[in-house]
């Protein structure tokens, strides 16, 4: 993959958020690659993200890949969890991205939201929407291509 090749990304509305989300789909992250940083009021993690841009839909002899993406997110307020641990080896696997703005006291309260499987989750509270996605790595072979149900 060339430098130019490379995914960077960057959302400042919903839609923007809904194209990451597709493209993170099935990445798996690793618990020590979870890191905020309250003094620069961001959030950044490591995803080893499936390339779904070089996928096609059909079930090809092409050998799939995955590439290590570093996502950062700025103007964040305040980091909430659900299930994440913090040991060494333990992975989650990336489902979705999502992001909404709803009315609390009569304020805008914006949030971004990363679901993981088995009801795992990050949640952060905003000031502003401003998320960086890049490719910081050549892309890898992957083992499988993941597998979804069609129900």
């Amino acid at each position: 993959m060339t430098e130019e090749n490379r995914l960077k990304l960057r959302a400042v509305a919903s839609e923007d958020v809904e194209i990451m989300s597709a493209l993170l789909q099935d990445g798996l992250v690793s618990a020590s690659d979870l890191h905020y940083q309250k003094d620069a009021a961001s959030f950044v993690m490591v995803i080893n993200r499936f390339c779904w841009e070089q996928a096609d839909d059909t079930e090809s002899q092409t050998q799939p890949n995955r590439c290590l993406c570093g996502l950062k997110v700025a103007h964040v307020k305040r980091v909430s969890q659900r299930g994440l641990g913090a040991g060494v080896n333990q992975f989650y696997n990336l489902l979705s991205v999502t992001y909404e703005e709803t009315k609390e006291n009569e304020k805008v309260v914006k949030r971004l939201t990363f679901t993981f499987s088995n009801g795992y989750g990050i949640r952060l509270t905003l000031d502003e929407l401003a998320l960086i996605v890049q490719d910081i790595a050549a892309p890898h072979p992957a083992l499988a291509r993941p597998q979804h149900n069609k129900s």
